[in-house]
């Protein structure tokens, strides 16, 4: 079996692979993937050259990382749907705006019991 898309539940492949299904990419591979802050922790540790980049978990954490990494930057749901936002300014109200945008992402993701928040990264 050939998996072309990432919106899988890679459990019933993993299940799928034990009972002797060919499944490509592996289960892990799809599971890894389909985090964004994990896929970027894994590629990172293979030395792929990427962009800077930090996981949103709070509020906080969300205004931080307008101090690490300056404005613009990337903001994107971790998991699930495919939420992307472009963060130019660093006003109070709008950190909130995305915040609550993540939450609703996250909302969405968990839908489907995968993990939530977010993922920035440096433009």
């Amino acid at each position: 079996m050939t998996i072309e898309i990432e919106h899988v539940d890679a459990t019933v492949l993993a299940s799928l692979e034990k009972s002797g299904v060919t499944v490509n990419p592996s289960p892990a591979t799809i599971a890894i993937i389909q985090d964004k802050f994990r896929q970027k922790q894994h590629l990172a540790s293979a030395g792929v050259a990427l962009p800077d980049f930090m996981e949103v978990t709070s509020l906080e954490s969300l205004q931080a990382v307008g101090g690490a990494f300056g404005y613009p930057f990337m903001l994107k749901s971790r998991t699930g749907v495919s939420c992307l936002q472009s963060v130019s300014t660093p006003r109070e109200k709008r950190a909130y705006s995305l915040w609550r945008y993540l939450c609703v992402c996250a909302d969405a993701s968990a839908l489907g019991g995968r993990p939530t928040m977010g993922t920035a990264t440096s433009w």
